[in-house]
Order: C-alpha cells, then structure tokens, then sequence
C-alpha cells in the first residue's frame, strides 16, 4: 500500500487502527494480533468488540456487553490483545502465550 493512501488493506471490524489508518511505522506482529483476539472474541462470546462500528474501533471503544462477556468467560488476554495502541497489545508472542495458558 502507497504511503500517500489514507486507508491500508485490511477487513474492517478486524484490522486494526494502524491498519486502518495506513500508519506504517506502527504495524507489526500486534496488528495481526488485534485481528486474532478479535476473531477469538467474536467466536467466545458471538459479540464483536466494537458492535462492527468503525468509529467505535477507530476510538478504541470495547463495547461493555463484550467486556462483561469476556470477564465472564475469564478470557482477559482477549482484551489486552485488542488494545487500542499497539504498545498496550503483548509485546512477545511467549508472553500471550504464558498468559493464555494461566488465564482464569
């Protein structure tokens, strides 16, 4: 994708901001991580994260249904993975992983 293009690829509801917005020097292995713990979310609960509203994605605003529904399934990794900046996701694939093994 040009650097001069507003929009990068990705399937919205399921890229994340810095996908969606084409802001190349903040995509990286947590972009593709926001995209799983979306669709592992969406599969746990049947809820998506941002009620599929891209404003509601675009300003990082987890739905409080999703939340409650995570929290009740006690899957709270899926929620740190979808965070809204790529610095808040896990920074280490053996993190996620150690943490996903030891939820609940």
């Amino acid at each position: 994708t040009a650097t001069s293009f507003n929009r990068g690829p990705g399937t919205n509801g399921f890229s994340p901001v810095e996908q969606m917005t084409n802001r190349k020097e903040l995509i990286g292995w947590r972009a593709d991580q926001f995209s799983c713990g979306i669709t592992l979310g969406l599969a746990a609960t049947n809820l998506h994260p941002f009620d599929y509203i891209p404003d509601k994605l675009l300003k990082g605003e987890i739905s409080t249904d999703f939340i409650n529904a995570i929290n009740l399934l006690k899957l709270p990794v899926i929620l740190k993975m979808i965070k809204f900046w790529p610095s808040q996701r896990y920074g280490s694939i053996e993190k996620l992983r150690y943490d996903w093994n030891n939820q609940g």
